[in-house]
């Protein structure tokens, strides 16, 4: 440090100084534009984004890049309702058909990925209106294994979402599949697809088993 504080011919204690100054305009110019980011997203009632704010940024001759908004944003917990993707889990287990599928996974350890497998239906907000997905996870990895997506949530749904985790994973006879037990999942088509598949009888667990 005194090397180079000689060289520009300045004393270290003017460096530090200087360098406390600009560090504090730095927090000052950072303060300043955090409270413009947060004025513009409450003037949009929380629907503007980082790119939106931007525009507006530089529409009165400031300059914005996207990533220091974004970050900013980030910083005061700011997201745009149109990020927010809201998912719920559509299957009540309350109403599960309880009597004749007994809880398989219940006392039970798993040490491999593959030996239990738990199916579950979401719904997401889409441009078109309402998507139902029904994804499949191994319950010891949780790696999502496979998934479907359709307009209504019909037992068609869950049995497609099976079909593509076959197609890809070829899970062998013996795999526990779990779920909450709602009526897709005990529907006569979903059990005769797993008989057929997995040539097995025993496949539904009990309510939120495997979570």
């Amino acid at each position: 440090m005194a090397k180079w504080a000689k060289f520009f011919k300045v004393t270290r204690s003017g460096y530090y100084a200087y360098k406390e100054r600009r560090e504090r305009r730095e927090r000052e110019e950072q303060a300043k534009k955090k409270k413009e980011i947060k004025r513009i997203f409450d003037e949009s009632d929380g629907t503007y984004g980082p790119d939106r704010i931007c525009g507006v940024i530089r529409r009165n001759g400031v300059k914005a890049s996207y990533g220091k908004v974004s970050g900013y944003m980030a910083d005061m917990g700011l997201q745009s309702v149109h990020n927010r993707h809201r998912t719920r889990n559509l299957t009540d287990s309350r109403k599960t058909r309880g009597e004749g599928y007994p809880n398989l996974v219940r006392g039970r350890t798993f040490d491999r990925p593959y030996q239990a497998v738990c199916g579950d239906i979401t719904y997401l907000k889409s441009g078109e209106g309402w998507l139902y997905l029904c994804a499949v996870k191994d319950v010891v990895s949780g790696e999502i294994l496979g998934e479907a997506t359709s307009a209504t949530m019909k037992k068609e749904l869950v049995i497609q979402a099976f079909l593509n985790v076959q197609a890809r994973r070829k899970l062998l006879p013996g795999t526990i599949h779990t779920s909450d037990c709602g009526s897709q999942y005990t529907s006569k088509a979903f059990m005769d697809t797993l008989k057929l598949v997995w040539n097995q009888t025993e496949f539904l667990t009990g309510r939120d088993a495997g979570r």
